[in-house]
């Protein structure tokens, strides 16, 4: 299992917990340096975690805390853990409130079989354009969050 922590922030609260499980390093390496780049120029603190496995990915979702958002890939090679099962262990052991994507170049049919949560947003091709907007919108939720739990705890101190 490899797990990549970027910018660690000394707000361990407001820190955005992101994994990504994917067994293809091309895509590891393009979608690690979007993050990075997208979150350090935002100045959003945040620590990434990458996985190449389902079972990487399995032990990396039971060593953490809280996930904020999760990027999986459907199909983790010769795996016997694929992405939906990981997005049911985020969602339901978890994290429940996480957002969770999930992409695939598998037939659409394939998905639907396995009745994902609706919270599990699915692109469904490895477009890396469409994976890179879906974690756009990510990081703006994740955003909107943080300002909510910010002025609900200044609210809580006047």
């Amino acid at each position: 299992m490899m797990t990549t922590p970027i910018n660690r922030s000394p707000e361990p609260g407001a820190r955005l917990t992101v994994i990504y499980v994917d067994d293809s390093p091309q895509t590891r390496k393009q979608i690690d340096r979007y993050v990075r780049d997208k979150l350090a120029a935002s100045g959003d603190p945040h620590v990434i975690h990458f996985a190449e496995s389902g079972l990487g990915g399995r032990q990396l979702i039971a060593g953490l805390k809280t996930i904020d958002f999760a990027v999986i890939d459907f199909n983790l090679g010769d795996d016997a853990i694929n992405g939906t099962k990981l997005c049911r262990e985020i969602l339901e052991d978890k994290s429940p409130k996480a957002t969770v994507l999930l992409f695939s170049a598998a037939d659409p049919k394939e998905i639907e079989a396995e009745e994902l949560p609706k919270e599990v947003k699915v692109v469904l091709e490895k477009d890396h354009k469409k994976v890179k907007e879906a974690l756009d919108e990510c990081i703006g939720d994740f955003k909107r969050a943080l300002l909510v739990r910010k002025n609900s705890s200044e609210g809580d101190k006047g």
